[in-house]
């Protein structure tokens, strides 16, 4: 019976609410559908209606005092039948508007969604009965477009997070029925509904505006991955239906709505979810999507002549590009670029369309991607339509130009920078509108002011894509636009520079197009003089070479240019950066030294000119290694045809004998043997080639003193006659230099202008020596100056000095008349030079006179005037002495002979860095010049051992460079340090990113001094605002935890946020070695250890101990994570010392060992913790005796001999172990020894134990180990 009256119950709602229905339906089709009387009851019946569906739902709905409402009743079936017939009379009436507003009052997600199924079916019927016109679609669009944007669009602020994932089902529901009506229509229709067009117009725009939800969901992963999701679902079956719809007959209406939804797809939908789902875990295929697009796209003819066709979607699409890693993906953005922009034919287009910039962008991303395999096919295409488009830029650049220059409004519609522009008139999914505003200020600022004002903080990965394609673009721009090349293309290659140095990672991204560049200007004819020297200039710049990816592209493409049959001018250009390209990657010396060897024997001129030029700036810049080999190719130019060549071989002679990698008399004895020439006679060299004879001047003032000897008594014999004499061949070359000087005057061959020129040079050489070098002795000329006689034994020395006296005297009487013919012409800077080198010679001269005809009082302390030669006599140290010194010496054998590289330079660095009282303090550049010849050698090691021995080595070497900033004057303190920064900053990106380690080495050893505190916040700095910069997570970590110690000095806030992020590092790499973190943590313990010897009250003191508890915490942990327990004892530990609680009553393993695959972590975390002893110890001396007992418990061969001595010495210092506990653990530890079979690996553990635990025992001990 109780089943009877539900069934009753139900039907009669059911036939009164299909009754109310038909009414309603009849009366507005029906006569009196006009008839004001049955438009109130129509809508008295659709106002009460609503009441009743909120009514109904009541029926089902739990009742407060937790009973079922609908027991009594079928409620369900009655809810049901409203919400059926409702829906009928909502859809299709413009005068209902109640689809969102019963979505919105019930309450129920499971009426909700009932509700969006039964519109869904209602809409069906309705547009399958109404025909399809247009006023009945708007009618139904509006209906169920109200509908859609209550359930999907509306703030999700303001929906309770229990609600979210109920929204989210109901969203995807009235997102499929949306899709599956429009899908039917289409495929039962052969034209297109105006219900569907507007549809897919409206879902395009829609999507758009629901994917700005991820601002709301974004703290919480979970719900902005469910939007990402629903995104994809939209954007997949909407591409669906544009392909589906644009294969029908179309009107130029439903062709322009079409064409919208194309646009918001491109413009706003494709790089937001591209944006979106990089910040996410979350991948999506989008290149399906891409050709779904693509193949619409090809469909509609019209498509050029709508909104999309613009640089704001090129730049979009471009950056989407570059920001894709999948070739497919790739592959799909460039079809969807070129269906855009390949269809710009007709030249009307050009009016509307900034086409120019568009052809620049498709170059660029054509020369970008023609580099791989799979998308070359794609990047020829691209090229070829962004060539073809930019070779428009002149006659619109030109009708510009014009129209401004014949008095009419000026049209700068097209000019780059308002092509710039014009990329902000819609908003983009990422803020580079900003970055292009910069760029456009930087390239029309002739100071270029602005270039680097916007790299104070890192751009998004978006957001330098979107730099880089502004860049290239405009780069190709100026090459293919003659008008623009004048300035737009070193503008251009000047903005590159800046972006490579803020992001150098994209240099071989940027190098592709710059070849190309070269490769376009090269086939012009003729060929760009301007550009080529341009970028040849560029790809020799350090933002490219300091990229390993493309300093190779780099030199594979110059390279072949420098072989013959290449052109003159170009292969001899190439030659002349290749010291630059040396300057910037040294790892390419070696190649470039073969080029030049090659060139240098070239048949052609020009080629063996830039050749020996070249090899005259790499001796300048001190970059040629081995000159053993180099020295025959000079030898073999001395004689050359070409006096250029002559000249650059002299001056390469030159540099070398100035940085002292040849010896200055065996070079002028070379030359005299080669060019059968003697310096004594100086009319050998007065029929010489200016630039000949110059470069020999030159070299001529490199000259110096007889070196010491190891005999104590001539030492003291020179002493007495005012130290060493010069070489013989100095003396010769100073006579040489004298005797030109005189006669070149009255040598007829050379013009008034050329003597100059040789005179400046020999005033500049003779000024560089010192009075004794030149042959001035102040006693004999003072003699001399007393006597009307001059005797025979005085008198070379007394002519010497009326021979200066009168190539000076010449010299003033030369400026003169120079004075006088610059006032004709514009030589007014070699007047200059030859003034500011005869001025030098007379200060020489006076400061000698000075001395002679002085106060003799003072005579001895100022004698005369040391040249650069003969200075450094005053701080010499004898070879007995440095003989005295072997560890250096042997440190250097091991060095040059070890296997290792890496273990070698460690070695040669802790050599560098050991403090001997005994030698005074070295000074700091040349510690840094020494260190930096070997730090690119150093290479992450596969062992922990290896890598400890590395980073102490570098700490050891960086104190000792503190040393000596300490050393050194007051004044200069600052200065020197700076500079130690800046070189330390240039090995982490040159050679190694060891360099890191060295800068927070550096920034650790240093103490607090006032002046020094701005180099310190900038090394922090550089270490933490750059996480990027580091190729590896160890050096990350361990710079990160020397930082950390750094500040933890001051007690830092930060400090602890930096330890948090080393923790959670460090428990990501679970199962795998990080011993860069080990090890960091070490050096932090230590740090920090100074302040935690004693058990005082100082918050300070206690807060370090606290972090010190923390670090050895994280640090014993890994040791659990290494190890197989049965128990959580190891956990329990780490615990107690975490809180500095008592470890007596904790139970110990019995047994430990090492998990599968981790050897090597549990090595390292050995080592770490062997170095926290002390700290430990200082916290308490119980826990660092269990820490101690449970390394024990591990086996020989795990590492836990790096550990004993640590372990041993402490205990011992603190009382908790004797002399006796060590001799046990020697007999121990020699019966493992012994026991052990002769190749067994394991025997290594033991034996460097028993090696370290020798050194804390007695001397029989040591003897009988």
């Amino acid at each position: 019976h109780h089943q009877t009256s539900k069934t009753t119950y139900a039907s009669a709602a059911n036939a009164f609410f299909s009754y109310l229905a038909e009414y309603v339906l009849a009366n507005n089709n029906g006569e009196d559908s006009n008839d004001s009387t049955a438009q109130e009851k129509r809508y008295q019946i659709r106002s009460k209606w609503l009441q009743w569906c909120v009514r109904c739902e009541e029926l089902i709905s739990p009742a407060d005092d937790g009973s079922s409402a609908n027991s009594n009743g079928g409620g369900r079936s009655v809810l049901i039948s409203c919400l059926k017939n409702y829906s009928s009379i909502c859809v299709g009436n413009s005068s209902s508007g109640g689809c969102d507003m019963v979505y919105r009052s019930l309450k129920s997600s499971t009426s909700r969604k009932y509700w969006i199924r039964s519109i869904a079916s209602a809409l069906e019927l309705a547009i399958t009965t109404s025909g399809g016109g247009l006023e009945e679609s708007n009618v139904l669009f509006q209906d169920f477009h109200s509908l859609f944007e209550a359930c999907t669009l509306q703030a999700r602020g303001k929906i309770q997070f229990h609600d979210l994932l109920a929204h989210n089902e109901e969203s995807r529901l009235i997102l499929n029925e949306s899709l599956r009506i429009c899908t039917m229509n289409l495929h039962n229709d052969r034209s297109v509904c105006q219900f569907t067009i507007k549809m897919i117009e409206y879902l395009a725009v829609s999507l758009a505006s629901y994917l700005d939800q991820l601002v709301y969901a974004s703290t919480n992963p979970h719900e902005s991955v469910a939007v990402l999701e629903l995104s994809y679902e939209w954007l997949r079956g909407l591409s669906d239906l544009i392909r589906s719809a644009s294969a029908k007959e179309l009107d130029e209406d439903n062709t322009k709505s079409l064409t919208k939804a194309i646009d918001a797809i491109i413009v706003a939908i494709l790089p937001q979810l591209s944006s979106s789902t990089s910040s996410f875990m979350v991948a999506f295929e989008m290149t399906s999507i891409c050709a779904t697009i693509a193949s619409a796209i090809n469909t509609l003819g019209q498509y050029s002549t709508f909104t999309t066709a613009k640089s704001a979607a090129a730049m979009r699409l471009g950056t989407l590009a570059l920001s894709l890693e999948s070739d497919r993906e790739i592959k799909g953005v460039c079809d969807l670029l070129l269906g855009v922009f390949s269809c710009f034919t007709d030249d009307a287009a050009l009016v509307d369309n900034d086409v120019t910039f568009v052809g620049g962008i498709l170059y660029a991303l054509g020369c970008v991607f023609s580099s791989r395999p799979n998308c070359a096919k794609k990047a020829l295409m691209m090229k070829k339509v962004g060539q073809k488009l930019i070779k428009r830029i002149p006659t619109i650049i030109a009708s510009s130009i014009s129209s401004s220059s014949s008095g009419e409004e000026k049209s700068e519609r097209l000019h780059l920078i308002d092509l710039l522009a014009s990329l902000k008139s819609e908003p983009p999914s990422t803020n580079y509108q900003h970055l292009i505003e910069v760029i456009s200020e930087a390239i029309s600022d002739s100071d270029q002011t602005n270039l680097h004002s916007w790299r104070r903080r890192p751009l998004a990965l978006e957001d330098q894509c979107s730099g880089l394609l502004v860049g290239l673009a405009f780069l190709h721009m100026s090459v293919m636009s003659p008008i623009l090349t004048e300035h737009g293309y070193q503008r251009t290659l000047a903005f590159l520079t800046s972006f490579l140095e803020c992001y150098p990672r994209a240099a071989s991204r940027v190098l592709p197009s710059v070849l190309d560049t070269v490769r376009m200007s090269s086939q012009q004819s003729p060929p760009l003089p301007q550009i080529l020297s341009t970028s040849f200039a560029f790809i020799a710049s350090k933002p490219i070479l300091s990229d390993p990816h493309s300093a190779h592209l780099a030199w594979t493409y110059l390279s072949p240019l420098t072989n013959d049959g290449v052109p003159s001018a170009t292969r001899a250009s190439i030659i002349r950066i290749l010291p630059q390209m040396c300057l910037n990657n040294k790892k390419l010396f070696r190649r470039i030294r073969d080029v030049i060897g090659k060139s240098m024997v070239s048949t052609d001129p020009m080629v063996r000119i830039a050749a020996t030029a070249t090899l005259s700036d790499m001796a300048k810049l001190d970059l040629l290694r081995d000159v053993e080999g180099i020295v025959s190719w000079i030898q073999g130019r001395l004689n050359d045809e070409e006096s250029t060549v002559t000249r650059f071989a002299l001056s390469a002679l030159r540099y070398l004998v100035q940085n002292e990698e040849l010896d200055f008399d065996l070079v002028v004895r070379v030359l005299e043997k080669r060019l059968g020439t003697d310096l004594g006679v100086v009319d050998d060299f007065l029929g010489w080639d200016i630039l000949a004879l110059e470069s020999l001047v030159e070299l001529l003032s490199e000259g110096g003193l007889e070196e010491d000897d190891d005999d104590e008594s001539h030492d003291e014999e020179d002493e007495e006659e005012g130290g060493p004499a010069p070489t013989a061949k100095t003396v010769k070359a100073v006579t040489l230099l004298i005797e030109l000087a005189l006669n070149i005057s009255s040598e007829e061959r050379y013009d008034f202008s050329t003597q100059s020129r040789i005179l400046s040079k020999i005033y500049q050489s003779l000024a560089n020596y010192s009075a004794l070098i030149l042959g001035l002795d102040p006693e004999s000329i003072r003699t001399c100056a007393d006597l009307t006689s001059i005797p025979e034994d005085l008198r070379g020395d007394w002519e010497r000095y009326v021979e200066l006296k009168t190539i000076v005297q010449s010299g003033m009487s030369l400026v003169t008349r120079m004075e006088d013919d610059t006032k004709n012409d514009d030589s007014g800077s070699t007047t200059a030079e030859f003034s500011i080198n005869l001025v030098a010679m007379m200060q020489l001269l006076l400061s000698f006179e000075e001395v002679t005809f002085g106060s003799f009082v003072f005579r001895k302390g100022s004698s005369s005037s040391k040249g650069k030669n003969e200075g450094a006599q005053q701080h010499r140290v004898s070879k007995a002495v440095i003989s005295a010194l072997p560890e250096i010496s042997a440190i250097r054998s091991m060095y040059e002979s070890d296997e290792s590289v890496s273990a070698r330079v460690a070695a040669y660095f802790y050599a560098l860095g050991v403090e001997d009282d005994n030698d005074p303090i070295p000074q700091t550049s040349a510690l840094l010049a020494e260190m930096t010849e070997c730090i690119s050698y150093f290479a992450p090691p596969a062992d922990p051992p290896s890598y400890a021995m590395q980073v102490f080595s570098i700490t050891n070497a960086m104190s000792a460079v503190f040393r000596s900033i300490q050393n050194a004057d007051e004044n200069c303190r600052e200065e020197l340090f700076e500079t130690a920064v800046d070189q330390l900053e240039e090995w982490a990106t040159e050679f190694s990113e060891y360099g890191y380690i060295a800068l927070s080495a550096l920034a650790l050893a240093t103490d607090d001094s006032p002046q020094l505190y701005s180099g310190i916040s900038r090394v922090q700095n550089i270490i933490l605002d750059g996480s990027g910069m580091f190729e590896t997570e160890d050096v990350k970590l361990l710079c990160t935890c020397m930082v950390a110690a750094r500040l933890s000095q001051t007690t830092d806030a930060r400090v602890v946020d930096l330890l948090d992020s080393v923790e959670k590092s460090i428990e990501r790499h679970n199962g795998q070695s990080c011993f860069g973190g080990y090890l960091g943590l070490a050096i932090f313990v230590q740090s920090v250890a100074r302040k935690i010897r004693s058990h005082g009250s100082d918050p300070s003191e206690d807060w370090c101990r606290e972090q010190a508890r923390r670090c050895i915490c994280i640090l014993v942990k890994s040791l659990n994570n290494c190890t197989l327990t049965d128990d959580e004892s190891i956990l329990e530990l780490a615990s107690c010392i975490e809180t500095g609680k008592s470890s007596d009553t904790l139970p110990l393993p019995s047994e430990l060992t090492a998990k599968d695959g981790a050897a090597q972590k549990l090595i390292g975390v050995i080592i770490a913790l062997s170095h926290c002893f002390p700290a430990l110890a200082g916290v308490s001396a119980d826990l660092l005796k269990s820490v101690v007992a449970v390394i024990d418990k591990l086996p020989w061969g795990s590492g836990k001999g790096f550990a004993t001595h640590a372990a041993y010495k402490t205990l011992i210092d603190a009382g908790m172990y004797s002399m006796d506990d060590l001799s046990g653990a020697i007999a121990n530890t020699v019966a493992r020894v012994q026991g052990f079979d002769s190749d067994c690996i394991d025997l290594l553990d033991p034996l460097f134990s028993l090696a370290s635990l020798c050194r804390l025992s007695s001397g029989k001990v040591k003897e009988e180990l």
